[in-house]
């Protein structure tokens, strides 16, 4: 008498797809400010070849009135998905760059770069999140007029 071998099933778990990239143009490498929107009362913004982080540009809002930005919407990412988001920048002397995150229910956190100067910092953001919320914008600004606030390398991967 033989064994007669019964079928076996594999069942496989569903993939979950890997992390990517939710920030449009956040080295802005298409030369221009695509993704990014801009205002103020006297808004300019643009990308700009001078020394970048890395690449071939990075992104300048130029103040010359206190109320200029630089921001991004993009879909929902639940903070606790987050692998990174996180920017560098670099400012005039004197001030100091501040990045405001939007959660879904439209409230803000605001991150505040302490450092001053024509050297670039890395900033991480991720660590200053409610990770029972969602994020759904970032804006760039800079609160001393007549000076720029350089970004570059703008990252949130989930």
């Amino acid at each position: 008498m033989t064994a007669k071998m019964q079928p076996f099933w594999w069942f496989k778990a569903p993939t979950v797809p890997p992390p990517t990239e939710q920030i449009v143009n956040g080295g802005f490498e298409t030369g221009d400010t695509t993704g990014w929107t801009c205002g103020g009362s006297t808004p300019y913004c643009s990308a700009e070849t001078e020394s970048p982080h890395s690449g071939s540009y990075c992104g300048r809002v130029n103040n010359a009135d206190p109320a200029s930005w630089i921001e991004q919407e993009f879909s929902p990412v639940l903070v606790s998905s987050i692998v990174t988001f996180e920017f560098y920048n670099r400012t005039g002397e004197g001030g100091h760059a501040r990045a405001e995150i939007t959660y879904s229910d439209d409230t803000t956190v605001t991150i505040v770069d302490t450092g001053t100067g024509w050297t670039w910092r890395q900033i991480d953001l991720k660590s200053a999140l409610d990770p029972t919320k969602s994020v759904k914008k970032i804006r760039f600004y800079y609160l001393e007029a007549g000076n720029v606030l350089d970004i570059d390398d703008v990252s949130l991967i989930a």
